[in-house]
């Protein structure tokens, strides 16, 4: 016999007891299934948030800085050290605008959360209020449905302007024509004379839906800028990847010079930047990948214990087959082969039921919430990790049966009841 024949004919014994016990099969199978959709759904979760989460990270720009007291990711637990820090200051921003080189952009932003604006008879809570300088829209490079950004004259003369984000628009001007319109924040009249574009809700609450954006000028007549409920931020754009890091050496040079740093005295602010947030991320989501794989493994060998069980099962049930193929000459490799077989093909068929369900579970998510900035994403590595997994639990689980059957005494075999 030669070797694809072998395996030919190992194949079809293995095909057809598995033909032959349908109902059994499919009860055996649901093991597996659930064991790799288990798994595979762990990974798949954790890869969708991945890719989400680095997604909305990356719309922060990879060539931007952002200073502040505060940093992104540390895990030394000092927040007594950086709630002492001094805030990011106007003084901050005039040094890094005059001195800084290799930028497209540099722009204060203060925030204030939890705001209502108005206009007559309609309100809108829980809204994000903005003063910025003039190199703001080049940093975060929003869309506008209509109107423009504010002219330098608007900026530097605090003209009482605004730019609004959709979800607001809509709150305050149901019926349209928000364009040039007045709306009332802390009792100040703000002409409406730009509208993002719908952008969704982000991961990290970074949408622009519910904002109003005002000129730094402005923002200091209404607000005071050491005010606890005031987080000022400078954000630094270079003007190529490849400068950034010099970028980041030159600012904390200039910060350290405006605030009077001795050299033996630590930066009392934090440069963040994406790849810090994008590392510390991507450790947690690998741990909570391994919790993952831990808890889907249980699953897992469940469904191979079950694989064992019925082959021992097959094995009892074909015993006067086996005895009458050695004495045709089938040798103990053939034997083991087509057992062998059997479970790997009962565990692949397991593990495409699981994968199939999964799927299905996945595309009726995203086709549920179209318009969600949360999609589930399959990576067609955990698709294939499933499948070699399922391989690896038929071999492991259906080795000893196998060898059992394939060092049966074909007499005694022949004999059995079985």
């Amino acid at each position: 016999m030669n070797f694809f024949q072998f395996w030919w004919e190992s194949i079809a014994f293995a095909v057809k007891a598995i033909r032959g016990h349908r109902l059994r099969t499919f009860l055996t199978t649901l093991g597996v299934a659930i064991g790799i959709f288990a798994i595979t759904a762990v990974y798949t979760m954790v890869y969708s948030l991945q890719y989400n989460v680095n997604k909305s990270v990356s719309s922060l720009g990879n060539e931007v800085m952002y200073i502040h007291k505060w940093p992104w990711a540390d895990n030394s637990n000092s927040w007594w050290k950086y709630i002492n820090r001094p805030k990011v200051s106007l003084r901050d921003y005039q040094a890094l605008k005059q001195n800084l080189q290799r930028t497209d952009g540099i722009a204060l932003e203060y925030s204030v959360n939890n705001e209502l604006v108005k206009r007559e008879g309609y309100s809108v809570e829980n809204i994000t209020v903005k003063g910025v300088t003039e190199d703001y829209y080049k940093i975060k490079d929003f869309k506008f449905a209509v109107g423009r950004y504010f002219s330098e004259l608007e900026l530097k003369t605090a003209k009482p302007v605004c730019i609004i984000g959709y979800d607001v628009a809509v709150g305050l001007f149901p019926n349209g024509n928000a364009l040039y319109q007045q709306i009332i924040y802390k009792g100040k009249k703000l002409t409406v004379v730009g509208i993002i574009k719908k952008e969704g809700a982000g991961l990290f609450g970074n949408s622009n839906d519910n904002v109003v954006i005002i000129p730094q000028t402005i923002f200091n007549t209404i607000w005071n800028a050491s005010s606890n409920k005031v987080d000022p931020v400078i954000t630094v754009r270079a003007d190529k990847y490849d400068n950034l890091e010099r970028v980041f050496y030159e600012a904390t040079g200039i910060l350290r010079a405006e605030r009077g740093l001795k050299p033996y005295m630590e930066d009392n602010f934090t440069i963040n930047k994406q790849e810090a947030l994008t590392k510390s991320l991507n450790d947690l989501f690998s741990g909570i990948a391994a919790i993952g794989t831990i808890i889907g493994m249980f699953s897992i060998i469940v469904g191979g214990f079950s694989i064992a069980n019925i082959m021992y099962v097959s094995v009892k049930e074909r015993t006067r087959e086996i005895g009458i193929q050695k004495s045709l000459g089938a040798k103990k490799s053939f034997i083991l082969s087509q057992f062998l077989i059997e479970a790997i093909f009962l565990c692949v068929i397991g593990a495409l039921i699981g994968l199939s369900i999964l799927l299905m579970l996945v595309l009726m998510f995203n086709y549920a919430l179209p318009l969600s900035n949360f999609k589930i994403v399959i990576d067609s590595k955990d698709i294939l990790r499933g499948l070699l997994l399922s391989v690896f639990i038929g071999l492991v689980s259906g080795f000893l049966p196998a060898l059992q059957a394939s060092r049966l005494d074909p007499v005694e075999a022949i004999r059995s009841n079985g």
